[in-house]
């Protein structure tokens, strides 16, 4: 499927955050895109069609082998797939600084918080932070947002580190820091 049919298709209706992030790879020219958390592979898909125009490569990081995206994206030569922690990844990268890191594994306050904290050493320009808002709000009134521990990680994080952030209000909520 194709990246615009991927945005645009009722089929990834909680995707749309997709579309802004690829734009903003784009804008930085993002060489070196680090993804926690592989999951069906929808965000691995766009960052390797970044690659397709920048010349770069996504490595994306998943505790566990049997992620869908794995199988989806295996002949993709511009995917690396690494089996590791998020964070034991940090501790043994070896690769440089990267240009885009976006944390989407275990979405605990002390993972994001964590994640955000092992990675800055790598200098990413752009950071991303997905499920910054509670996925379920039906319980909540209709004008009222839920802030989940992603969001609330990213915020202590940029505070003790000096970077700023801000979210798209998206239905599963997007934070990037800059």
């Amino acid at each position: 499927m194709a990246l615009y049919d991927m945005i645009i298709s009722t089929r990834y209706s909680n995707m749309e955050h997709l579309g802004p992030m690829f734009y903003i790879c784009l804008l930085t020219k993002a060489k070196i895109m680090v993804e926690l958390g592989t999951g069906h592979g929808d965000a691995t898909s766009m960052f390797n069609e970044v690659g397709k125009i920048t010349d770069g490569v996504v490595y994306t990081i998943d505790i566990s082998s049997e992620v869908l995206g794995r199988e989806r994206l295996k002949n993709e030569p511009r995917v690396v797939f690494i089996l590791s922690d998020s964070i034991k990844a940090a501790e043994t990268w070896d690769k440089g600084d990267i240009d885009v890191l976006y944390c989407d594994s275990d979405h605990s306050y002390e993972r994001v918080y964590g994640e955000l904290m092992v990675w800055e050493r790598f200098h990413p320009k752009v950071v991303f932070v997905h499920d910054t808002l509670l996925p379920d709000r039906k319980e909540a009134p209709q004008n009222w947002i839920t802030l989940a521990p992603p969001y609330l990680a990213m915020r202590d994080y940029c505070k003790n580190s000096g970077r700023v952030f801000f979210c798209f209000n998206f239905p599963q909520g997007l934070g990037m820091i800059v």
